[in-house]
């Protein structure tokens, strides 16, 4: 579902690390921007996105985040305002909770909250590989319809930075319709300062309240400029009845 709390998963993961656990730590702040454009098939135009996150690190095991999301589609615009939270447990579990609104809106959800959270490692293949488990909800109003999703899934991590997940999607609400569907990822560092990011689903997307069947293939790069900047280019070929869709989208990440 593109629940898109602008803490856009993809973008963030560039500039959050894991979260160490020192007695002190002082506070830290984190900038991220994101811009993206899709363009249509059988002449349904274009589709632009853009995104403001700010996001404060208020001690050891928490995150706080906020911000502001822009989208253009189909000639109609919207604003979407998101917070959320997020927080790392003693042996690496974690928490979050986000809600997002944008009061008024014709394409994206007027109000939504989404709720994850993830086990500490479960099984260790070896000293360098684990497995953990999440579970992720998420819950929206449209205009037209309110909707929402319960998404099981599995991590396998290596403490070298890569990152395999393949995750169960069950969408439900749309005038009682159920669908369901799967994604995959996979993420791995090819240098010290540049990872690689790849992905397959074959789920269901709500947009505008309606929830529809799609197909996405994507992928990305990451790149650290520096210790405190890091840059980002994704790209994404989604398939559906009524039109196919390709997405360009950049995002900048700075610590300080």
């Amino acid at each position: 579902m593109k629940f898109a709390l602008m803490l856009t998963a993809v973008v963030l993961a560039i500039a959050t690390p894991a979260l160490a656990q020192p007695q002190k730590i002082s506070p830290e702040w984190r900038v991220y921007v994101s811009a993206s454009q899709s363009k249509l098939n059988k002449g349904r135009g274009k589709w632009q996105d853009a995104a403001l996150v700010a996001a404060y690190r208020q001690n050891a095991s928490t995150w706080l985040s906020g911000g502001i999301e822009t989208s253009r589609r189909f000639g109609m615009q919207d604003t979407v305002i998101s917070g959320r939270i997020a927080r790392t447990f003693d042996k690496g579990a974690t928490a979050q909770v986000a809600l997002a609104g944008a009061p008024g809106a014709k394409i994206r959800a007027q109000t939504a909250i989404q709720v994850g959270a993830t086990t500490a490692p479960i099984v260790h293949f070896s000293p360098e590989w684990s497995l953990n488990l999440g579970l992720q909800a998420t819950a929206a109003h449209y205009k037209s319809n309110d909707v929402g999703s319960f998404q099981p899934f599995v991590e396998v991590k290596s403490d070298k930075g890569a990152e395999f997940s393949a995750r169960a999607i069950a969408s439900f609400g749309d005038f009682g319709k159920t669908l369901y569907g799967y994604s995959l990822r996979g993420l791995t560092p090819v240098t010290n300062r540049m990872r690689v990011q790849v992905g397959y689903a074959d789920a269901p997307e709500s947009d505008s309240g309606i929830t529809l069947k799609t197909q996405a293939y994507s992928g990305g790069l990451a790149f650290d400029i520096n210790d405190w900047t890091s840059v980002r280019l994704d790209a994404a070929h989604e398939v559906r009845d009524q039109f196919d869709r390709n997405e360009l989208a950049v995002g900048l990440a700075r610590r300080f």
